[in-house]
């Protein structure tokens, strides 16, 4: 039963690695975008310091990198509100020795 149970779970538990691998990437893509952003308003300090634009061009410069990094942090920081919010698994509402859903029951009694 154990190995009939790995055999059809085969194909879903590929999609979750998939799923896995792109969210792995994603939250990479996000770590290095607010790196970027950071970095461009810690060159912007420079160049401010330097002489190199006008406090015009700083204060305009400065005010579009802020918000792209408070957009930014604001939509990571709903990302892990969204994830702390989902359950890590389902509650199983069964009375003991009550046949799971679908009727098929592994050798340890827990439906697979």
């Amino acid at each position: 039963m154990f190995l009939l149970d790995d055999l059809l779970l085969a194909p879903l538990r590929g999609v979750i690695w998939v799923a896995e691998k792109i969210d792995d990437a994603l939250a990479e893509a996000m770590d290095s975008e607010e790196a970027e952003i950071k970095t461009a308003i810690s060159e912007l300090y420079r160049d401010i310091e330097a002489g190199r634009i006008s406090e015009d061009e700083f204060d305009e410069r400065e005010a579009r990198l802020l918000d792209r990094l408070e957009a930014f942090s604001a939509s990571k920081e709903e990302e892990e509100l969204d994830q702390a919010d989902e359950p890590d698994q389902e509650e199983d509402d069964r009375e003991p020795g009550e046949d799971p859903p679908g009727g098929i029951r592994t050798k340890t009694g827990h439906h697979g």
